[in-house]
């Protein structure tokens, strides 16, 4: 069990830093999480080496931190973008209207004209 944990602890932590697919990450770490505390209760009880199951327990909590800020980072970059986008709109609909009007103006003073 120790060594699936930390098998899974390394795979989970390396998805952890890829932006946006990171976030599944915690799938992973949470099941090696669970198998790296299993697997060291079974170690201390039989008193044998514990250093691999603590390894995979660490890794494993810390692709969960890094699985959380990878998600946060993301969240708040996809909002930035967002917050981009409807300024962007906001002022290409003020330019439409200009431009509209402009030629609503002219159009009226070409008609004036005959």
């Amino acid at each position: 069990m120790t060594i699936a944990a930390f098998v899974l602890g390394i795979i989970a932590l390396l998805l952890a830093f890829i932006p946006l697919i990171g976030t599944f990450a915690v799938c992973p770490a949470i099941l090696g999480l669970l198998l790296g505390i299993i697997g060291l209760l079974i170690k201390i009880k039989r008193k044998q080496p514990k250093a691999l199951g603590i390894v995979g327990v660490i890794l494993c909590g810390l692709a969960i931190f890094v699985a959380k800020a990878n998600f946060e980072a993301s969240d708040k970059a996809i909002k930035q973008l967002d917050s981009e986008f409807q300024k962007a709109d906001q002022k290409f609909r003020r330019d439409m209207d200009k431009i509209d009007q402009d030629f609503k103006r002219n159009l009226e003073e070409i008609k004036n004209l005959d």
